[in-house]
């Protein structure tokens, strides 16, 4: 049960059962990078991707980062399971489920503050939400921040097949923007939506002023086109569709048009995004491709496996601001990826590695491999990679040719659940220890794989 409590001359708080009395920033854990994208080792802007959960995570950052906008997409307590589809695979991407919805705003609260604490004064958050619990946030928001840093309650409007109900089509999302500080201080890159079929009827293309010349109040027009309007806080952005080139398989996946128009309104080239909930990457690759530098986080393997896969193929396509670091917070548990053989073969003077099915199987498992032909035994590097697409199609199975004959070659192969293992190719070669844990199965771990503890 949820109730308010209003103390005198105070604004309304929220009170469940469980409710802790304050959200301590708590003790900071420590971050260990265990894997890089081959552009981190020239790129000193390099983003980050966080395995593990997002609290430990955000109280870790504490004092070494300052974000100029974060975006949170939680889970939404539907009290549904969400899978990635990829081919006729399935596999449980995070689940939404809560023992009541005291502990799910029990772990919003908590990091609601710790994410406050990472703004810059003049930093923005945006929180993702819809019906299940926006009333709810609105108000953890309201105490958190307080109300005066309240700037937009934004409604994404979308389309989808409409479902046999007997209330409205629910067609919308609620994303609230909250500044760090109280003002006007906070960055904003106006957008314009076009003109309504009236106004254009009547005023044509060119930019309407004020006119007074008259001595009373009328509609004049400069020599000049109208850039449109003033974008309003209702947004109609469709969804990603089924046959979208974008579409990673990764469910409840943000179409890059909605993370777009938000990155560059409150941002600047150079500025830092980050995403505690980061799901399929989306986030993460609207602010490489727009000039921003980020830092991403999750605790579900499938997350962080369509994350970095999403990053490496924006990298290879030669995109310099996707290069990244992978850094471990807290317990890593092993576990085993996909079964498959890597060999050395000659090809055109040079070695290189090349992806075999293990005796009695195939390859249909492997969703990703990497070579890292020159490995240290602490940080992976992925030096080339190439991956299955949304349909399981376009993975190639010959590496390039290996430096030292690929004498310190070892090879990442990961599954689409997340699990992947190393294989030590050359003489020289020393696999690494930390692996991506497989989906949690205890109750604990169920709540992290939701993204609570993203």
């Amino acid at each position: 049960m949820v109730r308010f409590a209003v103390e005198a001359g105070g604004a309304p708080t929220l009170i469940w059962e469980g409710r802790p009395r304050a959200a301590p920033l708590g003790v900071a854990a420590e971050m260990v990078v265990s894997e890089r994208s081959a552009g981190a080792l020239r790129h000193t802007g390099a983003g980050m991707v966080c395995a593990g959960d997002n609290l430990a995570v955000m109280r870790a950052l504490r004092g070494k980062v300052e974000a100029d906008l974060i975006y949170l997409d939680p889970p939404f307590a539907t009290g549904d399971e969400f899978v990635l589809q990829r081919g006729e695979r399935e596999t449980v991407a995070y689940r939404d489920r809560w023992t009541g919805i005291g502990s799910y705003l029990s772990a919003m609260f908590e990091r609601l503050v710790a994410a406050r604490a990472l703004l810059k004064p003049n930093g923005s958050l945006f929180l993702h939400c819809d019906w299940h619990a926006s009333h709810w946030l609105r108000c953890l928001l309201d105490e958190v921040f307080g109300a005066g840093c309240f700037k937009n309650e934004i409604v994404w409007r979308y389309r989808r097949w409409p479902a046999k109900t007997r209330v409205f089509q629910r067609m919308h999302d609620v994303i609230f923007w909250y500044g760090r500080s109280e003002g006007d201080g906070h960055s904003f890159e106006t957008m314009y939506e076009p003109l309504a079929a009236s106004t254009l009827a009547t005023f044509g293309t060119r930019k309407q002023v004020a006119d007074f010349s008259s001595g009373r109040r009328k509609p004049g027009q400069l020599e000049v086109e109208t850039p449109g309007a003033p974008m309003s806080d209702v947004w109609d952005v469709g969804i990603l569709a089924p046959i979208s080139r974008e579409r990673s398989g990764y469910p409840t996946q943000k179409p890059e048009a909605l993370l777009r128009r938000i990155v560059e309104t409150v941002t600047r080239p150079g500025d830092l995004v980050a995403d505690f909930f980061c799901g399929s990457g989306t986030t993460l690759a609207v602010a490489a491709k727009s000039g921003r530098r980020f830092i991403g986080c999750d605790a579900s393997p499938v997350a962080l496996h369509t994350t970095t896969k999403r990053l490496l193929a924006l990298e290879s396509e030669g995109l310099a601001g996707a290069a990244f670091e992978v850094a471990r917070c807290g317990h890593v548990e092993a576990g085993p990826g996909p079964l498959a053989e890597v060999a050395l073969v000659p090809r055109g003077g040079a070695m290189h590695a090349e992806l075999r099915a293990s005796r009695g199987g195939d390859l249909e498992g492997v969703d990703a491999w990497s070579v890292d032909d020159a490995f240290d035994g602490k940080v992976f590097v992925h030096r080339w990679s190439s991956s299955r697409g949304r349909r399981g199609e376009g993975m190639e199975t010959l590496g390039p040719a290996l430096a030292r004959g690929g004498a310190r070659a070892v090879v990442r192969v990961a599954g689409a659940d997340g699990a992947w293992r190393e294989i030590a190719v050359g003489r020289d070669a020393q696999v690494g220890a930390a692996k991506v844990p497989p989906a949690p199965r205890s109750a604990a771990r169920r709540k992290r794989a939701a993204g609570v503890a993203c």
